[in-house]
This record gives structure tokens, sequence and C-alpha cells, in this order.
């Protein structure tokens, strides 16, 4: 950022005593490299949909599953959101209900 503070402040020589005044709002780094964590976009906003997109399967026990296994993260679905790959337990672990004879 160093360089585009200087290049705001029309390249002025730094010297002791000197009061500097007209900082910018805002400096954008053209060379910072940010490292983001591993993450899942969310493309809808039903526990289903996610279910069926991450784990090919359509299964309303798995939905359950997945929304108890990341309610610490994920307190509310919404489409475009990140759910970060870290906060998936693996493998997840779904409980089938047995139909009733």
């Amino acid at each position: 950022v160093a360089d585009e503070l200087q290049l705001a402040m029309n390249d002025i020589t730094l010297s002791a005593g000197l009061e500097l005044t007209g900082f910018p709002d805002e400096l954008v780094d053209d060379d910072a490299v940010v490292s983001v964590p591993p993450y899942y976009e969310v493309l809808s906003d039903s526990w289903l949909d996610v279910v069926s997109q991450l784990y090919g399967i359509t299964s309303t026990d798995a939905a359950i599953a997945l929304q108890d296994s990341l309610q610490d993260t994920v307190s509310n679905l919404e489409f475009g959101s990140a759910i970060l790959a870290s906060a998936f337990n693996n493998p997840l672990t779904v409980y089938i209900s047995a139909p009733s004879n």
C-alpha cells in the first residue's frame, strides 16, 4: 500500500517535522494477493438443493443432517452466500427414519 499512498500524496519528499494533510479517503493496493480459504458457493436457499448439489442425492434426512452439522457456522442459508469447506463434517452422518408398516 506504501506505493499507492506515495502516489496519492503526489510523491512528496518526506522530511522531519513535515505536517502531512490531504490523505485520500481510500487506497487500492494493486499488488495485494489475498488468500481465500476453500468454500462452497450456495446456489439455492434450500438445504435440500444444497445436498443435491454437493452429494448428488435428494434426501430430506440428509438435508436435515447437513443443516444440523452447519448450525454453528451458517445461521441463515442464502443464495450466493459462501460456506467454508472447513465447516463440513466428513463424513456427513445421516439418520434415516424407517417407514412404519
